[in-house]
């Protein structure tokens, strides 16, 4: 695990256990004739504002690429409500190309630094829009980190393992990151709550469409990506396992949401982590060396 991914471990660990939150929320303004309006809405309570810096902001907001792509960009500062909103009003028939522009150019910007984005359209991976997009009218929105389908089961080594993992990431992002989308038409507001685990299926009332899928955002890419023994370094002769005491090292193993106070785990979901972590670690014994903690 490099050193990116390293500090990112560290912070995922701070925001669930620390009850950071993160809502994002896109609106999608279309009731103005041959024009449509896209906000995309960021606020950080101060417990996930305080962590940006350290996963590479400034640079990680993506402010500097979005005002050159001409998106208007306001950064305002309350108690415990810090809001970052980018708005464009553009051509229904240019927006899914507009989208994709700033999330890519977004993503380019924090990446020079070795950051992480967290610019909105890191946490929605696709660009939404209400009108001009090539392509049937959406009847569901896949789970934002698609656990089901990020581990090709007859590949992978100890697939029930990592399958597991990739669900239980899922839900932990869950607990720290909430993410909607609202659409204005002519027919009213209509607010669509999405989410990281599971597919949501789109009203029969609200039109919606979607752009070509853009290139996953570093932390969502890191959130998904599923390696030997997950997503975290689980070499079990080094850290993190060794610096954990035993009792909670299949928490380390599963994601830093497992013991969070207040996490919304499925209960569920996490029997059965649990009982693979148990299986995996009967079979990878932990092995410290005797200048890390047993």
């Amino acid at each position: 695990m490099g050193p990116s991914a390293s500090r990112f471990f560290c912070i995922l660990v701070a925001l669930v256990t620390s009850g950071c939150n993160l809502d994002v929320t896109q609106t999608i303004d279309a009731t103005s004739p041959n024009r449509e309006t896209i906000t995309y809405q960021e606020t950080f309570d101060d417990e996930a504002y305080s962590h940006a810096p350290d996963l590479g902001a400034p640079a990680a907001f993506g402010l500097t690429s979005a005002k050159a792509d001409g998106w208007s960009v306001t950064h305002t500062d309350a108690p415990d409500k810090h809001i970052l909103t980018f708005t464009k009003s553009m051509a229904p028939n240019d927006a899914p190309a507009q989208l994709t522009k700033v999330a890519t150019d977004a993503t380019a910007e924090a990446s020079k630094g070795g950051g992480f984005l967290l610019g909105p359209t890191a946490f929605i991976g696709l660009p939404l829009v209400r009108a001009g997009a090539n392509g049937p009218i959406l009847r569901s929105v896949p789970a934002l980190l698609r656990p089901s389908e990020s581990i090709p089961l007859t590949t992978k080594p100890d697939p029930a393992f990592q399958l597991a993992n990739a669900r239980v990431n899922a839900a932990a992002v869950n607990t720290i990151v909430t993410v909607a989308v609202i659409v204005r038409d002519a027919s009213g507001e209509h607010r669509l709550p999405l989410d990281f685990a599971h597919a949501v299926t789109v009203p029969s009332a609200l039109r919606i469409y979607a752009g070509h899928l853009w290139r996953l955002s570093s932390i969502l890419a890191t959130w998904q990506a599923v390696g030997d023994y997950g997503l975290f370094d689980y070499e079990h002769s080094a850290p993190p396992l060794c610096s954990a005491q035993p009792q909670y090292r299949k928490s380390r193993m599963f994601g830093a949401g497992v013991y969070a106070e207040g996490a919304r785990m499925p209960p569920d979901l996490m029997r059965n982590a649990f009982t693979l972590a148990d299986e995996w670690l009967s079979t990878h014994p932990v092995q410290c060396t005797p200048s890390q903690p047993s």
